[in-house]
């Protein structure tokens, strides 16, 4: 099976380029002939340079011009680059992300069955925000019917909760369900570390991602713990916050946090990658994120396969698996600073007892967020819904 991945800001870094790298690296390894197709950027990538998986053909293609739409970047392509990506002869094409012009290329280039990800795009929270009916988004969504999503054969949400509002903007649409791994230079560090005494005078809450206020619900964040630290009898609380600044989050963040009176009781630790990352997730006690909307949540993800107790929003995807629903040191939470602090107060009572519940849904975790797991799923995917056979060996 020939597939081709569509994504030009892979370059760039973030969530989704690290997903489009584990599901390329991990079809390769079941038999697939797999390539990326990547615009060039001279943006710094968000987090750290891209690694480049060695099994998986990569293409960086250059744009020949840049145009803009409606507030959106369009990369014209050039006869040369048009013609070594058809030269590829693709059986699938996989688009990942929406709302990005440069998608529509593909049902020009591309002559084969198309799979979409939106992943997280069609969130009603994020489809609502800007001005006017959906702002840019509902002419992109407009346009792109009547020119991309006709050719898309079928659509993957990451999550049930993203099935959901996939069918709710498509509902004619054929929409499959597939999680996915963590990031591949943080698998084979993500060990979870042993279980720490609950007699610790200081509890060390956790939350990793960008510091973009309204995305990752760090408002909400802020009030929980401010609500917890003033409540909570006998412990001292830390909020430890890992994350590029975004659109002037960190001190947003400042500002609520000092009208609260906890400024002095949260670390903004800024980008923190690989073994030193691992680390932080070992020495923190619980994981907190207060996500609007998140089509999966990666960093959720590997925060519960390192056997944390952990904080959630309902509005992230990867706790709307069923197997996880009912688990026990997953407290699922509304968006609510009130109702949050009180989780946390909960889980800091009774932490030694959680992390144990933790350790005994480790390998249900790691079979749930597995990168052969959802290679196969795609593969399966592709095969049911293109006619295309599958790799030998499947």
């Amino acid at each position: 099976m020939k597939i081709l991945h569509w994504y030009p800001n892979l370059l760039r870094g973030g969530a989704v380029a690290n997903g489009v790298l584990g599901l390329s690296h991990s079809q390769a390894k079941l038999g697939a002939d797999v390539v990326i197709a990547s615009a060039s950027t001279t943006t710094e990538p968000l987090y750290y340079p891209i690694d480049r998986p060695k099994d998986v053909e990569f293409y960086e293609w250059c744009p020949r011009w840049f145009m803009n739409y409606r507030g959106r970047g369009l990369r014209i392509l050039s006869r040369n680059t048009i013609k070594k990506l058809q030269s590829f002869d693709p059986e699938i094409v996989h688009v990942h992300g929406e709302f990005n012009i440069d998608n529509l290329h593909t049902c020009r280039i591309f002559h084969c069955p198309v799979v979409l990800s939106p992943r997280g795009a069609f969130a009603p929270r994020l489809l609502k925000r800007g001005v006017g009916v959906w702002g840019g988004k509902y002419a992109y969504l407009k346009l792109a019917k009547k020119i991309l999503y006709e050719k898309v054969v079928a659509f993957h949400a990451l999550s049930p909760l993203e099935k959901v509002q996939i069918e709710a903007v498509l509902p004619a649409s054929q929409v499959y369900c597939a999680a996915q791994g963590p990031n591949l230079q943080l698998e084979k560090d993500l060990v979870p570390a042993g279980v720490k005494d609950g007699s610790v005078d200081e509890i060390q809450l956790l939350c990793v991602g960008r510091l973009d206020v309204y995305t990752k619900g760090l408002d909400y964040l802020i009030q929980a713990f401010a609500y917890a630290a003033k409540r909570i009898q006998g412990k001292r609380l830390c909020l430890r916050l890992i994350g590029p600044d975004c659109k002037g989050g960190k001190e947003q963040l400042k500002r609520l946090a000092r009208s609260l009176g906890v400024l002095g009781h949260i670390r903004f630790e800024g980008v923190v990658i690989g073994k030193e990352l691992i680390q932080a997730l070992k020495t923190s006690d619980i994981y907190v994120q207060m996500s609007r909307h998140d089509g999966f949540g990666q960093s959720v993800c590997e925060a519960l396969l390192m056997n944390m107790p952990a904080i959630l929003s309902r509005e992230i995807g990867c706790i709307s698996y069923a197997n996880i629903e009912d688990m026990a040191h997953i407290r699922k939470v509304p968006l609510s600073g009130g109702e949050a602090g009180n989780a946390i107060i909960d889980c800091a009572a009774r932490l030694t007892e959680l992390k144990a519940l933790a350790k005994t849904h480790s390998n249900q975790l790691r079979t749930i967020f597995s990168w052969e797991s959802a290679a196969q799923a795609h593969l399966n995917a592709y095969a049911k819904f293109s006619g295309c056979p599958l790799p030998a060996g499947n």
